[in-house]
């Protein structure tokens, strides 16, 4: 299983339709992670406009990162939403609400603030599913393949290098360009590794 995190930034990106058709006709078993995209956007807005607290404005950026996996289904009908990322074969969009608002069963798990993005859930749900790789699909281009430079460059959040170093499963960084690249790696490279 590869937990693939489509960066909110891809909104803006006319190539987010190709990369969800191409995440459904691969032959693999892909859970996605929606970033917030401009759903986030607008969490920042009202968090700097009425001071929420960072625990407020986390779970608002949850919602956020699923009305973007709405909009992606839609964009891709043959995607389904799953509350549990270990259930269903193909791709598939993972829906956090159930696991990471208050009440659900890892809200405590993860850090309630900004320091804490989607990268940072992907990460931990490529951890707790057992995911064989965690792809994350980005608009900016990876500079240093060092992970431990990537928070400093602000390509993932404060939180993720800490997590990250903690899994043993590969972590990959593609630009949202590479979609043909990604195709190919699944294709070739990582059914022999994984």
């Amino acid at each position: 299983m590869i937990v693939v995190k489509i960066g909110g930034s891809l909104y803006q990106n006319d190539v987010l339709p190709r990369w969800l058709a191409m995440l459904v006709e691969l032959s693999a078993d892909v859970v996605i992670v929606a970033g917030g995209g401009p759903f986030a956007d607008q969490v920042r807005a009202a968090s700097q406009r009425w001071s929420l607290s960072e625990a407020g404005a986390h779970d608002m950026a949850i919602l956020a990162m699923q009305q973007f996996s709405y909009l992606m289904r839609d964009l891709e009908p043959r995607l389904t939403i799953t509350e549990d990322a270990r259930q269903g074969e193909g791709a598939r969009l993972w829906a956090p609400n159930q696991l990471l608002l208050p009440g659900g069963l890892a809200n405590d798990t993860l850090e309630r603030s900004w320091q804490t993005t989607s990268d940072t859930i992907a990460a931990w749900l490529a951890s707790e599913i057992g995911a064989s790789r965690l792809c994350l699909i980005k608009s900016k281009r990876l500079e240093d393949s060092d992970i431990t430079n990537w928070e400093k460059t602000d390509l993932v959040d404060n939180n993720f290098s800490k997590l990250a170093a903690k899994l043993t499963l590969p972590i990959d960084i593609y630009h949202a360009l590479d979609i043909d690249a990604f195709a190919r790696d699944c294709d070739s490279n990582w059914r022999a590794n994984d």
